[in-house]
């Protein structure tokens, strides 16, 4: 499932997109949310992290190309969607994974998604892991590439993962701090499989150290090593279902 938030200035717009997609792609394309300006729309990404935002560049308050001014790292595709062909140029510029003119129509949402499939294909195979076999207890081990080479994280050693940027620091129980050369959404694919959870849009832990669950003002985990980490709403339930 693919996840995207819209942004665009205009009710109609968004509510035509959103009903284009939730009509013929709802087991495809799931909408996390939608915004009238970049203001609303960067706390939209940050809240969820979508795979794809489709932003519009003619808004009064302040063009659509602002969003970028507002992260060190883009971790999600934008396609650009206007009524202006002249922002095309602009557009390539700043990495646009596709540049979309208004009226946008069930084609235009088909290629999208044809298109991310393949890149996600591409990327998954050229970062597929070259499991290696630990001699000791016949467990895989996996590859992290770091600053200075190639970690073998062993999943039992596993404590949590905290995002840095388009980094992440690895956390062992032995104490150590690894800083890997993938975000924390890469890691998280990679090591899908494991008894890992994604708990916060920064933070990955192994369920396995998993010692408390604290619901106060807000939730958080507490491992065994008494780190705490934070859990988002939106998690809450997934959570309890697997620690269960």
């Amino acid at each position: 499932m693919i996840t995207v938030v819209i942004i665009d200035d205009e009710f109609n717009s968004r509510d035509y997109l959103k009903n284009l997609i939730e009509k013929c792609f709802n087991n495809q394309i799931h909408i996390f949310g939608s915004a009238q300006n970049v203001r609303q729309g960067v706390e939209l990404i940050n809240l969820y992290n979508p795979d794809i935002v489709f932003l519009d560049i003619e808004m009064p308050e302040e063009k659509g190309f602002k969003l970028f001014d507002n992260f060190d790292n883009i971790n999600f595709e934008v396609v650009f969607t206007t009524a202006h062909k002249q922002y095309a140029l602009n557009a390539i510029k700043n990495n646009a994974f596709d540049y979309l003119l208004k009226p946008i129509d069930k084609l235009d949402i088909i290629e999208i998604l044809k298109k991310y499939e393949k890149k996600t294909q591409e990327k998954n195979k050229s970062s597929a892991p070259l499991w290696i076999n630990n001699s000791q207890n016949g467990m895989p081990k996996i590859p992290l590439e770091t600053l200075y080479g190639i970690k073998y994280l062993e999943p039992f050693n596993f404590l949590y993962a905290k995002a840095d940027g388009s980094y992440c620091k690895i956390h062992t129980i032995d104490g150590k701090v690894d800083l890997i050369s993938k975000s924390l959404k890469e890691f998280e694919q990679l090591t899908e499989g494991y008894n890992f959870f994604r708990t916060h849009k920064s933070y990955v832990i192994n369920l396995d150290y998993v010692s408390e669950f604290i619901k106060k003002d807000v939730c958080h985990i507490l491992l065994k090593n008494n780190t705490p980490i934070p859990l988002s709403v939106r998690r809450k339930n997934e959570f309890l279902s697997k620690i269960s």
